[in-house]
């Protein structure tokens, strides 16, 4: 229990309206920031998805020829063709067995292309397409994408997110300092102030706020106490 008088500056009102104002600020925002964060990965996981499935169904068009001409050069040139999308990271193409590799390309760490033995490991959003001439599979094509661009921008995402809820909350406990300090603490000093005075036998002054509000609602109830009082005294002298 506070001293007499004494207010901790942890319980005041306005710490008490500031903190629950932004704790509500930073849950909405939190839960917004979420919602799109997961609309995003969502949506994101759906594109790296058509683009794989475009892109093995491009290729097995185009691949029907050089391999039923068994053309290694111009299927080689094909699949580095395709290996331009940087969020492609490998294509592998296989003979009509599905296990003989006819060419495979991959991409390194530094964004390079190079032959592949057509098993790539790690988490890839992959699509699988037969190669068909004369409505007779000659082979399969697969093609991988990566996921790493998307988690990067993911990542990107969410810090944005984390720092415009660290601002809007640093601009919020600035902005509710001043309001909260000159419409609702100024009144409330001045209240307590005269409150004070009253209770220590001064009854001659007025208290003068001028709002209609709460606080002009209980300046007037104890200016009219004090008239009250005053009266009160005046009468218990002349008895």
């Amino acid at each position: 229990m506070a001293k007499e008088g004494k207010i901790v500056w942890r319980r005041s009102i306005r710490i008490k309206i500031i903190a629950v104002s932004v704790m509500i600020a930073t849950l909405v925002l939190g839960v917004s920031g979420i919602f799109f964060y997961r609309y995003t990965e969502t949506t994101k996981t759906a594109e790296l998805e058509q683009l794989a499935n475009v892109t093995a169904d491009r290729l097995s068009h185009h691949l029907e020829f050089p391999m039923w001409d068994v053309d290694y050069e111009q299927v080689g040139k094909l699949l580095e063709a395709e290996m331009m999308e940087p969020r492609i990271s490998g294509l592998a193409v296989r003979d009509e067995d599905r296990k003989a590799l006819f060419a495979a390309r991959e991409r390194t760490y530094d964004g390079g292309v190079v032959e592949s033995n057509g098993d790539l490991l790690g988490n890839f959003v992959f699509a699988r397409r037969d190669v068909t001439h004369s409505e007779e599979s000659i082979g399969n094509v697969t093609v991988f994408v990566s996921p790493a661009l998307l988690e990067a921008e993911l990542l990107r995402f969410a810090w944005g997110v984390g720092i415009v809820v660290l601002v809007l909350d640093a601009l919020m406990l600035i902005f509710l300092g001043i309001v909260l300090g000159r419409t609702v603490i100024m009144p409330l000093e001045t209240l307590a102030a005269h409150a004070e005075r009253i209770s220590r036998g001064n009854l001659n002054q007025k208290i003068e706020i001028d709002s209609e509000d709460e606080f002009g609602s209980l300046a007037t109830t104890l200016n009219r106490m004090q008239a009250g009082l005053r009266t009160a005294i005046v009468r218990l002298r002349n008895r």
